[in-house]
């Protein structure tokens, strides 16, 4: 079925209709077929995701409770002028000083936290999909937005490829404020800020990117999707997921946490005080990581290497895997405790002395690490 052959059977099941409305619907179908043909898919794919016309009509006219989607003028949403909770039409903050906390709310939205020549926060609202407010109260800046009518944009959500709309937030770099993001269904990008005092980033079902960054205080958190961190220096670090990998890479802190699971964890120059690292279900890889107290890498039937991991205590178990690699130091420099069944270690099961402690165990798998200058 070609788009004509659809945007017939589908108007004449909407029927009445007034010329108007069949007209909007027309535009407003057409354009979503396009923007699937602008990404590869044939004019019949495109129709295809639509299913049969008739039900699609019913299941439009159920969601729609009669209103018609038509061109929108999509204004953009911006801060408004310090004091004025109007939403969609509004100035620019040009003193960043008077704001010492961003806190961004959406849905169905990406967030992108960039820097910028003044503290900004730009959406393109559509007026039937869309509702927004941003205000400024007692030096906190507040975007809030919210889907007016989600069975709507989610119905037609399913039947084109859709590019996730993004929330552009722009922060001047010397900016010292605290930074939180919550959205759902759509990814966090936090990248090239070095001042912030803290960021907390928070969302479901897609990824969170953070790169070249700095914050004290640094907490992100998603399902069933990864969390990337590149060249990040922190305090603190909290990084959660479920059903997606971790990767870190030139990440350095006091205190760094991470944990997922039915995924892997990846670490690269990891540096700090302590690195507390679990999964389930996936392997662990640690590459150049030094800790000057202690390093816990935890998984489950997976494998857990370590190359070159350098700290005064290292903790690594695993079970039905192998845990192999290569540890900074002498054998001689390690107070040792190790164990597994069914499998061959190169490790004494107990061994004392030593200024560094070594605990690796698993079961149902091997125990090769060796020790490096």
């Amino acid at each position: 079925m070609n788009k004509q052959e659809f945007l017939d059977a589908f108007l004449k099941a909407l029927e009445p209709l007034s010329p108007a409305e069949r007209q909007q619907i027309t535009e407003y179908y057409d354009e979503y077929i396009c923007d699937g043909m602008e990404q590869g898919l044939t004019e019949e794919e495109c129709v295809a995701r639509f299913g049969d016309p008739v039900k699609a009509a019913a299941q439009f006219r159920e969601a729609s409770a009669g209103e018609i989607p038509g061109e929108s003028s999509r204004p953009e949403a911006s801060i408004p002028e310090s004091g004025t909770p109007e939403a969609g039409i509004a100035g620019d903050i040009h003193n960043a000083a008077d704001i010492h906390r961003v806190v961004i709310t959406a849905e169905d939205l990406s967030i992108h936290i960039q820097p910028g020549p003044r503290l900004d926060i730009r959406y393109q609202a559509d007026p039937i999909w869309d509702e927004v407010d941003c205000r400024v109260e007692g030096g906190i800046l507040t975007f809030r937005h919210r889907m007016k009518k989600p069975g709507i944009r989610g119905f037609f959500s399913i039947f084109h490829v859709r590019i996730t709309e993004t929330v552009e937030v722009f922060v001047p770099s010397e900016w010292m404020g605290a930074v939180e993001a919550d959205t759902r269904n759509g990814s966090i990008k936090l990248e090239n800020l070095s001042q912030l005092a803290e960021a907390v980033l928070t969302t479901h079902n897609s990824a969170i990117i953070i790169s070249s960054a700095s914050a004290p205080e640094l907490r992100c958190s998603t399902t069933n999707s990864a969390i990337r961190l590149q060249d990040v220096c922190t305090l603190r670090l909290e990084a959660k997921t479920s059903n997606g990998g971790i990767e870190a890479r030139q990440l350095s802190g006091e205190t760094l946490w991470l944990k997922t699971s039915n995924a892997g964890i990846r670490l690269q120059q990891v540096q700090g005080e302590t690195l507390d690292a679990a999964t389930s279900n996936g392997k662990i890889l640690a590459e150049d990581c030094t800790l000057t107290q202690h390093a816990t890498l935890t998984t489950s039937n997976s494998k857990l290497e370590v190359q070159r991991l350098d700290s005064r205590e290292v903790s690594l178990h695993t079970s039905n895997s192998k845990i192999c690699g290569t540890l900074v130091g002498a054998m001689e420099d390690y107070a040792i405790e190790s164990g597994t069944s069914n499998a061959p270690c190169n490790l004494p099961a107990w061994r004392e002395g030593g200024s560094r402690k070594l605990t690796a165990a698993t079961s149902n798998g091997s125990i090769q690490l060796n020790f490096i200058p």
